[in-house]
């Protein structure tokens, strides 16, 4: 199921257009989001329409879903896993929020996409699609504190095997210096 302001029957066969929003997200099991701007297209009434158990993976910007609301459909079960490659507070902004209070009622809306970083059910990666300078540095510090807890625990913790994968480097140097 499909659902695109800008997508018409002749551009698309092998979906099923959706006509809102609303339909698509009643139908769906994972929904995906990928899309400019960062105005919030998901909150708490969105999550109440999709179906229990849905799983969330959000690529576009970090203000397109409310955290909050995140936190509180993974809590509830209504949404069982949450893939977020971005954030709703990034980059210099994370430092202020790293010291959540205990108490609920002292958190900030901020808060919540902190948290949402160690919920047991998110993977949640620095977005570096643009190869921005604060996110390429937090994504090394994340890969740093990986594998060491790889090495001397055993553990993977937030990351994605991927066995008998070859990672063309080269490529990818050679392809982001000629401009991409």
């Amino acid at each position: 199921v499909v659902y695109d302001p800008f997508l018409t029957a002749s551009n698309v066969e092998a979906f099923r257009i959706a006509k809102s929003k609303e339909e698509a997200l009643q139908d769906a099991d994972v929904v995906l989001l990928h899309l400019a701007g960062d105005q919030e297209v998901i909150g708490e009434e969105e999550f109440k329409l999709m179906k229990k158990g849905a799983v969330l993976c959000n690529v576009a910007r970090g203000g397109c879903v409310n955290p909050r609301a995140l936190y509180k459909a993974l809590e509830s079960g209504q949404i069982s896993q949450a893939g977020l490659d971005v954030q709703a507070a990034e980059k210099k902004e994370v430092a202020k929020y790293l010291q959540v209070p205990e108490n609920s009622e002292e958190r900030q809306p901020e808060h919540w996409a902190v948290m949402l970083r160690g919920h047991p059910r998110v993977v949640a990666t620095n977005h570096s699609s643009a190869s921005e300078i604060h996110a390429e540095a937090a994504n090394a510090a994340d890969g740093v504190k990986a594998a060491h807890r790889l090495i001397t625990r055993g553990e993977i913790v937030n990351g994605v095997v991927a066995p008998d994968v070859t990672f063309p480097y080269g490529a990818f140097v050679e392809e982001r210096e000629s401009g991409f």
